[in-house]
């Protein structure tokens, strides 16, 4: 992440419904290679906290900045999960991958 100057990121996750969700992030950081650990500043009153505190996994999408969009849609305190992954193309398995323009 050394290469990236002030990245934003958007992580993604999957609610236990099997619905996916998430949230524009602006504070990644990354701590150690060995193990990975990263930080990632989330409100514990944001609607994606829980479902973070409860999955196994998550991702953390870079975006470019040509997708200043995708980082906007996240970023909305309101609205539905399906309404910030409508017509996105993005990757479901046991997490969420937002896919590349």
């Amino acid at each position: 992440m050394r290469t990236v100057p002030f990245p934003v990121s958007v992580i993604t996750t999957i609610m236990e419904s099997g619905c996916p969700i998430g949230i524009t992030a602006s504070s990644v950081s990354s701590l150690s290679m060995d193990p990975m650990t990263v930080t990632v500043g989330i409100h514990k009153g944001a609607k994606i906290f829980e479902h973070l505190r409860k999955s196994d996994a998550f991702v953390i999408n870079i975006l470019r900045d040509s997708q200043v969009h995708i980082s906007n849609r996240f970023a909305k305190k309101f609205g539905s999960s399906e309404e910030q992954f409508k017509d996105l193309k993005f990757h479901l398995n046991q997490h969420v991958r937002l896919g590349a323009d």
